[in-house]
């Protein structure tokens, strides 16, 4: 989560980091995203989600999809490093309009920004 300043430090909810370690550790033991997206909804331990509302920052717990898993587990942030670039936009040109795509994947070598150890994982 991100704090003053631009820092990046871990959530102050006891819960929300206890949950977000819990699935990195079965990450360990597993080895493999599937299986721990399986063990979360099988043991029915939701992890927290957030979501942006008018008031805010809202927190939630419900049981993950497999996208949400893998995109937890793939965030460098998580790991300690600040990473901008991971994604980028193409735009082509049908039927004479313009048509934006986000969020393609581009190879580790070409992020714009990677600092590793940039903050405690």
């Amino acid at each position: 989560m991100k704090v003053r300043h631009g820092r990046i430090a871990g959530d102050p909810d006891e819960r929300v980091r206890g949950a977000t370690g819990m699935v990195f550790r079965k990450f360990g033991e597993f080895r493999s995203i599937r299986q721990v997206h399986l063990w979360l909804r099988q043991e029915q331990m939701p992890p927290p989600c957030v979501e942006m509302g008018g008031d805010g920052l809202r927190i939630f717990w419900k049981l993950p999809v497999y996208n949400w898993v893998r995109a937890l587990l793939t965030n460098p942030v998580y790991a300690g490093a600040y990473a901008f670039g991971r994604t980028s936009s193409r735009i082509a040109v049908e039927n004479g309009r313009k048509r934006v795509s986000r969020g393609h994947r581009r190879d580790r070598d070409d992020w714009d920004v990677l600092i590793v150890d940039h903050h405690e994982g």
